[in-house]
């Protein structure tokens, strides 16, 4: 999210309103956006609240000009197998992702776009977080009916990112799977190349790996000849032995 603000500071946005459970913003950063040229207000809200929400929704529309872009990227990720995972973890993980997304898009806050930062784990899910995989998929859906409905929405199914979020740091256990790190740079223009869908897949993956293990169990017709296929959109680097395949749809 973070990022992602900083992209639009780089592109001539000229207001941002920063929000986290803590409403903290290091100097650091702070004085890099104030640098560019924006006014930065940091506010507390907490994203699985819908009264929290709801308070902010109406400080924004009572306080500040209409908001051009809203940009969802909160998220708790936790591992629980089926057996363990009961209405208080499925909804400590679930919340976050959707409560925020649902309560801050619609009629009383009107947008002109609505970016949600969601998952893999919506396509093709993961071992231990059926919750975290739900969370994402309901915030895929509700960008779906947001375009229903006429509204501005956007979900894009990231891979895990080298340099940031949830899966910092834990690169060698990804490639394993078959995931390649996305780097932060490709935040931004993956929501500009959706095209206005309101669901895309933006992911880097060793395919002919990421075939093997997913197969493991028999086939599965999500990832059959993918390993073949070409890629959705930019060409894998140079030095690539062909395996590997950006994902864009």
């Amino acid at each position: 999210g973070l990022q992602l603000a900083k992209q639009l500071a780089g592109r001539g946005c000229r207001a941002l309103v920063l929000t986290s459970r803590r409403g903290v913003l290091s100097p650091t950063d702070r004085e890099a956006l104030t640098a560019l040229g924006v006014h930065v207000c940091v506010r507390a809200c907490d994203a699985s609240d819908a009264a929290s929400c709801a308070q902010l929704a109406t400080w924004l529309r009572e306080t500040m000009p209409p908001v051009q872009v809203f940009a969802h990227a909160a998220g708790t990720l936790a591992f629980h197998l089926l057996p363990d995972l009961g209405p208080e973890s499925f909804s400590a993980v679930v919340g976050p992702k959707f409560v925020g997304s649902t309560t801050l898009v619609s009629e009383e806050l009107p947008v002109e776009s609505a970016l949600l930062f969601s998952s893999t784990a919506a396509t093709w899910s993961q071992p231990g977080a059926a919750h975290y995989s739900s969370g994402n998929a309901a915030l895929d859906a509700a960008a779906a009916e947001w375009h229903a409905a006429g509204l501005p929405g956007t979900a894009v199914d990231f891979g895990p990112f080298a340099d940031a979020g949830m899966a910092a740091g834990l690169d060698n256990t990804m490639e394993a799977v078959g995931l390649k790190p996305l780097r932060l740079r490709c935040v931004g223009t993956a929501f500009v190349s959706s095209g206005g869908l309101p669901h895309r897949v933006h992911a880097v993956l060793d395919a002919a790996r990421f075939v093997r293990v997913n197969t493991v169990k028999g086939p599965w017709s999500l990832v059959a000849g993918l390993a073949q296929d070409e890629p959705a959109s930019e060409p894998p680097a140079a030095k690539d032995n062909g395996s590997r395949r950006r994902v864009a749809a």
